[in-house]
């Protein structure tokens, strides 16, 4: 057996681990939780648990201290018709402090120089967290690097949700992205609030401010994340967001992946099947 610890706090505990008697399923995070409860009487659970199936490679898991949000998370993406590669890239990842990082970047153009630019981008500010720095700070300073590469002259959105799983509060972080959403039952008859800026893509102007908009959030909870293909679709664009809505409203309950699968395929048949740009859903299913 063997286990290594990347990072370890009071509220996280990010580790890898091989034992024989884990065959998938969660069981070896598991196990170390009962392990910790035994030895120091904190309560953790198992939030995530990545299995290999391989008997010489490493589980991956993410234990949080008891009471902190657990996320469900579906992401799919399809290219431009005619374009074997999306320029979009979507991103998520843990902190330090436990809080859960969701972003979405969409390359201007389509196909492999626009999907650079963005997983680029992406790359740039998931570093920067991770290294502890504020959101806003990260997306300008990001902002700025890419103003400074004058020889790419390379433009991209970034969207970007970080996941506060003990506080329950929800930050979005917007330089020149699509609107978000955020489904609750406290929010009214529709249950559906919007989330939207309308800051510039990175590398458009210097003295850009990152929007950042915050947003309780708790068990039962839907959040959305978009490129703006998903809207355009050539079909009236108020019309598309309405059935976008009330679709997630409806979808409250779902499987983050189900949710996806359903507003992805939802707006690739309002595009007849051919999607008019690249097409990113991020769907998060908050839970106990």
């Amino acid at each position: 057996d063997y286990l290594t610890v990347a990072e370890a706090n009071d509220k996280v505990i990010d580790l890898r681990l091989r034992t024989r008697r884990c065959r998938g399923g969660g069981v070896c995070g598991e196990t170390v939780a009962d392990a910790i409860y035994d030895l120091t009487g904190k309560n953790f659970f198992a939030a995530s648990c990545q299995c290999s199936k391989e008997r010489n490679e490493l589980c991956r898991c993410t234990l949080l201290k008891e009471g902190a949000l657990n996320l469900d998370i579906g992401s799919l993406q399809i290219p431009k018709n005619g374009s074997g590669i999306s320029g979009d890239f979507a991103a998520d990842f843990l902190l330090p402090d436990a809080s859960y990082g969701l972003m979405i970047c969409d390359g201007m153009g389509s196909g492999e120089e626009a999907r650079d630019s963005a997983k680029r981008t992406a790359e740039l500010v998931q570093n920067m967290l991770q290294c502890g720095f504020q959101k806003d700070f990260a997306a300008e300073m990001v902002n700025y690097l890419t103003i400074m590469d004058r020889k790419n002259e390379v433009f991209a959105t970034m969207d970007l949700c970080v996941i506060d799983r003990h506080k329950k509060e929800a930050c979005f972080v917007k330089m020149g992205a699509a609107t978000s959403y955020i489904y609750s039952s406290r929010h009214g008859r529709e249950g559906v609030r919007r989330i939207s800026g309308n800051s510039l893509p990175l590398g458009g102007i210097h003295d850009q401010t990152a929007e950042i908009f915050r947003e309780p959030v708790a068990p039962g909870d839907m959040i959305l994340m978009i490129s703006d293909g998903i809207l355009d679709t050539g079909v009236n664009r108020d019309e598309m967001e309405y059935w976008l809505t009330r679709t997630f409203a409806e979808s409250a309950g779902e499987e983050a992946r189900i949710v996806a699968e359903r507003l992805l395929n939802g707006a690739l048949a309002f595009s007849k099947g051919s999607a008019r740009d690249d097409m990113t859903v991020t769907a998060v299913v908050i839970k106990e």
